[in-house]
């Protein structure tokens, strides 16, 4: 967000409302003002490995995708709260 016409955006007043992000050549999505991601897609280099890793059968490359979908979502969903300023714990009475 560095560029000189959103440093303009930003200086007239003018409100991010939506942002497209991609993730370690992992997955691209749209994340809006409300904090919800929306449009989430992973890269084709996800993909392929889990095609890779399902074979030819498409019970295997339904399960791989979904193993590899998950093990994505372990990693991503942590980093991005850290990005966004971290998980705020209730402190206990």
């Amino acid at each position: 967000m560095t560029s000189e016409e959103i440093q303009l955006h930003l200086s007239a007043g003018k409100l991010v409302t939506q942002l497209a992000l991609a993730w370690s050549d992992k997955l691209s999505f749209i994340l809006d003002d409300k904090m919800a991601i929306k449009r989430l897609r992973f890269e084709d280099l996800l993909q392929d490995q889990a095609e890779q890793d399902g074979g030819e059968d498409a019970l295997a490359q339904f399960d791989a995708s979904f193993t590899l979908m998950m093990l994505t979502f372990a990693e991503f969903l942590p980093a991005l709260f850290e990005a966004l300023g971290g998980i705020e714990v209730p402190q206990g009475v």
